[in-house]
């Protein structure tokens, strides 16, 4: 089967993305900073070289800079769509099984995959019906499935929370299937999780 690898990103809205950085960023730092981290996970996909790009938008694919992406980028951009976060990710999951790729979903927060952590995470798929990546603060970095979902799994998660990654695995349980896990990565929520993008090169003048 086809790989996939799917980005999910809000638009980078002053005064909407990356509100935990505040005070000590203000709303354009913001902006600036998840412009920025959606950029180097576009970058990231391209590098991979091993399957389809997509990138999920959220509210919607309207904004300018997705339009940006798409044109520097071989990406294919789709709505969102669902109540809550677990929704919409099971949604974009489904779709791109029922077309017949096997999905990874990753969030823009997170800049330190690489091609090693990507091809476990597809291996894992070989002898698990779901994937999880963790993030270090509880909830988890990355999704991915070999087999259709419920569209429910994912709807009593406590997102935003430390318990939501075992949530989800006490949900994949409980509907009888077997999930794998990969080691834990951090993301970049905090005003004290900036310090980790130095070695990457991702903080420029304008976001401290």
């Amino acid at each position: 089967m086809p790989r996939c690898i799917q980005i999910f990103a809000k638009a980078p809205i002053p005064g909407k993305v990356k509100t935990r950085m505040q005070p000590e960023l203000d709303d354009e730092q913001c902006a600036e900073l998840a412009k920025r981290l959606l950029h180097h996970s576009c970058q990231l996909a391209k590098e991979y070289r091993n399957g389809e790009i997509q990138l999920w938008c959220s509210p919607d694919t309207g904004h300018p800079y997705f339009f940006a992406l798409a044109e520097k980028f071989p990406l294919t951009l789709f709505a969102q769509r669902g109540e809550h976060l677990g929704q919409r990710m099971i949604n974009a999951m489904n779709n791109a099984l029922d077309s017949g790729f096997q999905p990874l979903l990753i969030g823009a927060d997170c800049p330190f995959f690489d091609n090693q952590y990507l091809d476990n995470a597809f291996k894992q798929l070989e002898q698990h019906d779901v994937v999880l990546g963790p993030a270090t603060d509880g909830g988890y970095v990355l999704i991915g499935s070999n087999q259709i979902l419920p569209k429910d799994i994912l709807d009593e998660i406590a997102w935003g929370t430390a318990n939501a990654m075992q949530q989800t695995i006490e949900q994949v349980s409980q509907r009888g299937l077997k999930c794998g896990l990969l080691e834990p990565l951090a993301d970049i929520d905090r005003v004290q999780d900036l310090e980790l993008l130095n070695p990457i090169g991702l903080l420029t003048s304008g976001v401290h």
